[in-house]
């Protein structure tokens, strides 16, 4: 059983004369697991979900309430595969076969990379994939969004500097291929494009451990 609270956006934006209630979550799963090899191991999993209380956003008057019920059931697949020394490729694979929201797309996949290149430099990679996101609003007149591929990466730097182990650059690049795509929004919410992901964008994170 899990909450979200309201934001303060949806608060400030709610009828002050009402009182949002957090939504909650009813999660069900059944899993299972096995260790094929020391290296390979693998998981299988089926969920369903029960929301309540969902934070709707109305045009008038352009207000937050607590409105409606969602659900969400289907399975999930996981795999990892170690090499040792750091070095590992995992993923999962998520389809839904009950969905009350169009965002929530009905295939998703993840595909992951850690190499450890030496005793300070690691190199980490990701390719995310979500598919069959259909618009589920009836008399929305858009085409359904398309699918996305999704690359990221990362090269982490540790104890590169004698007496500063603490230390811990991160260069990361996202969306590497300039991925143009938008994530599905609601047609009520005047979004008629929906809502576009930045292109290709750096990071430059400087970390220290105390």
């Amino acid at each position: 059983h899990a909450f979200r609270a309201p934001t303060f956006d949806e608060i400030l934006a709610s009828d002050p004369r009402s009182e949002l209630d957090p939504e909650t979550v009813d999660t069900y799963e059944v899993s299972l697991g096995a260790d094929f090899t020391s290296s390979f191991r693998g998981r299988a999993t089926f969920f369903h979900n029960e929301i309540e209380d969902i934070l709707l956003f109305n045009i008038t008057p352009p207000t937050y309430t607590n409105q409606g019920k969602g659900e969400y059931q289907g399975f999930e697949v996981e795999a990892k595969y170690d090499f040792g020394k750091g070095t590992y490729i995992s993923g999962y694979y998520t389809y839904l076969t009950k969905r009350s929201q169009a965002e929530s797309p009905k295939l998703s996949a993840n595909l992951m990379a850690n190499v450890r290149l030496s005793r300070y430099l690691n190199f980490n990679a990701d390719c995310i994939h979500l598919d069959s996101l259909n618009r589920n609003e009836p008399g929305d007149p858009r085409d359904d969004p398309s699918s996305l591929t999704l690359v990221n990466a990362t090269l982490i730097a540790k104890k590169v500097l004698k007496g500063y182990d603490g230390l811990e650059l991160r260069g990361s690049v996202y969306n590497l291929f300039d991925k143009d795509w938008s994530k599905p929004m609601a047609e009520e919410l005047h979004v008629p494009n929906d809502w576009p992901i930045p292109g290709i964008n750096y990071l430059l994170e400087v970390k220290y451990r105390f």
